[in-house]
């Protein structure tokens, strides 16, 4: 009994908490996760999921995430797609103004990296970035 009675107060903590709703890539979603572990301790019940990029920018923009990740840049498709004005995303993915009252604000936390790695029975010289996308 007594454990259901601290599962009962532990729920009534989590109702009164201030909810923080993170979603979508799952190229992003290791970085949520520790991005949210900063609140730990903290009154704030964090909610990470993984999504995709597309649903996850569309949720923010919707209003029903708070923070939408994402591994490529905001597109004018993803104003499109919710009904907004795709002319005010910027081709680097910033934005010129609202849409459904959002104003997203990127925030860059990692670079793509490809890393060309071979036998050392492979006798290959030094490749060139057109070289390394010839070969795919």
């Amino acid at each position: 009994m007594l454990s259901a009675l601290a599962a009962v107060n532990a729920f009534d903590v989590c109702n009164d908490a201030p909810q923080l709703f993170s979603t979508g890539s799952s190229t992003v979603f290791p970085i949520a996760e520790l991005f949210a572990r900063r609140y730990d301790g903290i009154d704030v019940l964090n909610v990470v999921t993984s999504a995709g990029s597309t649903l996850g920018l569309r949720n923010l923009l919707t209003g029903a995430a708070d923070v939408g990740h994402a591994s490529r840049a905001l597109a004018p498709k993803d104003y499109d797609n919710v009904d907004c004005d795709g002319s005010l995303v910027n081709a680097d993915g910033t934005v010129t103004g609202e849409c459904q009252g959002v104003l997203p604000n990127c925030v860059k936390v990692a670079n793509d990296v490809i890393a060309v790695v071979t036998s050392p029975d492979v006798t290959l010289g030094p490749q060139t970035l057109d070289d390394i996308i010839a070969l795919f």
